[in-house]
């Protein structure tokens, strides 16, 4: 008895301090700050731009309103990718697709042609990957 009401009043005080993670959340191991780093060019019509390198100091997270299955990659300063992942940590994104080769990595591939709507008469590809920091 004493060990359950100890479970409870830890589990209360991480809830009333802010915690960002849900406890036992699966996703947890994959959330933290990341050292992204990222490719990408875009296209209008017949024209491509060169391809631009960038690295950014990103996060993986999740809110806890999302369902169990969606996880936000914030890449850029202003990219913020909600993704389906499964348990194995693959992730798919309207037009995308990735997975984290660990808890500390992850790598992304991302075309807006892909995606059913997106790219008419002009689009962007991204190329991320990320480390955890």
């Amino acid at each position: 008895m004493r060990l359950l009401l100890g479970f409870y009043s830890i589990l209360l005080l991480a809830t009333l301090a802010g915690c960002s993670k849900i406890p036992f959340d699966w996703r947890n191991k994959y959330c933290g700050d990341y050292l992204f780093s990222y490719s990408y060019y875009s296209w209008s019509g017949s024209s491509q731009s060169a391809t631009i390198q960038k690295e950014y100091k990103g996060r993986v997270y999740y809110n806890k309103a999302d369902s169990k299955s969606t996880i936000h990659l914030a890449f850029s300063e202003t990219e913020d990718f909600e993704c389906t992942i499964d348990k194995v940590g693959n992730l798919i994104y309207c037009g995308g697709e990735g997975r984290f080769e660990s808890k500390d990595k992850v790598s992304f591939y991302y075309s807006s042609h892909s995606c059913a709507g997106q790219g008419l008469g002009g689009g962007v590809v991204y190329t991320i990957s990320g480390q955890k920091d």
